[in-house]
């Protein structure tokens, strides 16, 4: 066999160093592309959980706006208070909205299948980052403890506005009678990587019972 066949049949050293050359820059190509999309994904995961957190607490507070029960049969008006939480864990000195909304509503019971009212309240946790819903039964002891419903977690901001007879939206409530409209503003984060945020926005008619 001659020296020119022999030397046909394999790679030079130039040759395999270019073919391990290209095979680690499409590795690498192919390894970066695995990566974003592993990570659009988990974005992608993450907005569709804290939409769900945001809706399933906007549905409950429109589930209880819609109970509303009227002041001159509670005794209690529909109230909100405007505030803000300033924040050093996640977000260094920045007015977060940090307003509440306690209302009179009627809840269905458990044990009778009656609705009866109850006083609810809606806050946020600051110390777990939780919209927290409060319920008190009315002329109940006062050493009686309010059942406590977790409406979301990862909640940066809850604002709650509402709108006079005028048209005028207010960021406070205090009056006898309710208002026309409330407006409740979500901003939810997620608690692994707090800065992936969503916002969501309801505005509800307010109809007494």
């Amino acid at each position: 066999m001659s020296a020119r066949a022999s030397g046909a049949k394999g790679f030079s050293l130039i040759e395999l160093t270019v073919a391990i050359g290209l095979l680690g820059v499409v590795s690498t190509i192919a390894v970066g592309m695995f990566v974003r999309m592993s990570d659009l994904w988990n974005d992608m995961e993450a907005q569709v959980e804290m939409n769900d957190r945001a809706e399933y607490a906007l549905a409950r507070i429109e589930e209880d706006l819609t109970e509303l029960v009227s002041p001159r049969t509670a005794g209690a008006p529909l109230v909100v208070t405007d505030a803000v939480h300033q924040d050093d864990r996640y977000f260094w000195a920045i007015d977060l909205a940090d307003d509440a909304l306690a209302l009179p509503t009627r809840v269905l019971q458990r044990e009778d299948g009656i609705r009866r009212w109850v006083h609810v309240a809606y806050a946020v946790d600051r110390s777990t980052w939780t919209l927290m819903r409060s319920a008190t039964a009315p002329g109940g002891s006062s050493d009686a403890a309010p059942q406590l419903l977790i409406a979301a977690t990862g909640v940066v901001q809850f604002n709650v506005s509402c709108r006079d007879r005028d048209g005028v939206w207010r960021t406070a409530w205090d009056d006898p009678e309710p208002p026309e409209a409330i407006r409740v503003s979500l901003v939810m984060m997620n608690p692994g990587r707090p800065w992936q945020q969503i916002a969501r926005t309801a505005v509800y008619r307010v109809r007494v019972r």
